[in-house]
């Protein structure tokens, strides 16, 4: 596939021409606007898709593996069966966002936004809903891959090292407790589903 940057991808793509099922690995969208578009099992295993704005498109199937989604936009987009492992999601919104059956194993998700998402069926990744319990959210996410990360709010990291900032920000508390309790059965649950 030959370079092609975001403007270029500007250039060919008025959000209706449909890429549904193309072959873009490797390819640079750098910035590129793939918004309300028809990328249903488009291949873009090790893109560069650093702030590309996917607002309501339609990535069913499609395979984002190692792929650098840094700061992209996935709003309303619909990535149900969609496949993110070992991708660099750093600072992407995920908005109203479908991501069942979506595949998340050894992502990096230090401060994605997964607000309001539907992750039914996500392999690869865990989540507890902690309510009046958070460290800077409501959630606790963990993502299996060499070694399970977490994210909770803005923390992004090992489990040893999350327990630390739990223990520090905590102490010995009853909240402190009920959180280590949370990682703990986070972790039962990636092993459970044999991700970990």
């Amino acid at each position: 596939m030959p370079f092609m940057s975001g403007e270029d991808a500007l250039a060919t793509q008025d959000g209706t021409a449909p890429f549904g099922g193309a072959n873009l690995t490797g390819a640079n969208f750098t910035g590129a606007n793939f918004a309300h578009s028809n990328l249903e099992g488009v291949n873009l295993t090790g893109a560069n898709l650093t702030g590309a704005n996917f607002f309501g498109a339609d990535l069913t199937g499609a395979s984002l593996e190692n792929a650098n989604l840094s700061s992209a936009n996935f709003t309303y987009a619909n990535l149900e069966n969609a496949n993110f492992t070992y991708s660099n999601l750093e600072n992407a919104f995920f908005v109203h966002t479908r991501l069942v059956g979506t595949k998340f194993y050894g992502a990096n998700l230090r401060n994605a936004n997964l607000r309001n998402v539907n992750l039914t069926g996500a392999e690869g990744i865990a989540v507890i809903y902690l309510p009046g319990m958070s460290l800077h959210g409501n959630f606790l996410y963990a993502v299996a891959g060499e070694t399970v990360m977490f994210k909770a709010g803005c923390f992004w990291g090992n489990e040893a090292d999350l327990r630390a900032k739990v223990l520090q920000e905590k102490g010995e508390s009853k909240s402190a407790r009920l959180y280590l309790a949370a990682i703990d059965l986070v972790i039962m649950a990636l092993e459970a589903d044999g991700a970990k």
